[in-house]
C-alpha cells in the first residue's frame, strides 16, 4: 500500500474512510471499541483497536455521505468523527470512555442501519424488473 499525504501528514491506505465500505467497517470498529470500554476491558489488543480507530477518525471525510446519503447523515457523520476523536483519545480517561460508549454504539449503530438502508434501496432500484434477481 502506497503512503498518501493527507492534511501534511503521511497516511496509510488502511486509515483511509472514505467510502461506504470504509465506513461500514470503521462504524464496526467503533461499535467494538465502545463495547471493550462499556466491558472494561484494558490491555494489547483493546488498546490497539482503539488507537487505530482514532488514527482512522483523524483521516475520515463525510465527502461520501453528503454526496450519496443527503446533508442529514453527512451532519451525522461529522459528528460521530468529532465524537470518536475524543472517545478514543488518548487523554480521555476510562471512566469517561466508558460513559461514553453508549453513546457511540447508539450513534453507530443509527449510521450503520442508514447505510444499509441506502444499500438496500440502491440494490432495489438497479435491479428491478429483475426476476432472475429476485427469484
Amino acid at each position: 500500500m502506497s503512503p498518501q499525504h493527507h492534511r501534511g501528514k503521511r497516511t496509510d491506505a488502511a486509515d483511509k474512510v472514505a467510502s461506504r465500505a470504509e465506513w461500514r467497517t470503521f462504524i464496526g470498529q467503533a461499535r467494538e471499541c465502545a463495547k471493550d470500554a462499556a466491558d472494561g476491558a484494558t490491555g494489547g489488543e483493546a488498546e490497539l483497536r482503539l488507537m487505530v480507530l482514532g488514527r482512522r477518525a483523524r483521516h475520515a471525510s463525510a465527502a461520501v455521505l453528503d454526496r450519496d446519503a443527503g446533508m442529514t447523515m453527512a451532519e451525522t457523520g461529522r459528528a460521530f468523527l468529532k465524537l470518536v476523536c475524543a472517545f478514543a483519545h488518548l487523554a480521555t480517561s476510562s471512566p469517561t470512555r466508558r460513559a461514553m460508549a453508549p453513546t457511540v454504539e447508539a450513534v453507530a449503530k443509527f449510521l450503520d442501519d442508514q447505510l444499509h438502508e441506502l444499500n438496500a434501496r440502491e440494490f432495489q432500484r438497479a435491479h428491478a424488473g429483475r426476476p432472475e434477481v429476485w427469484g
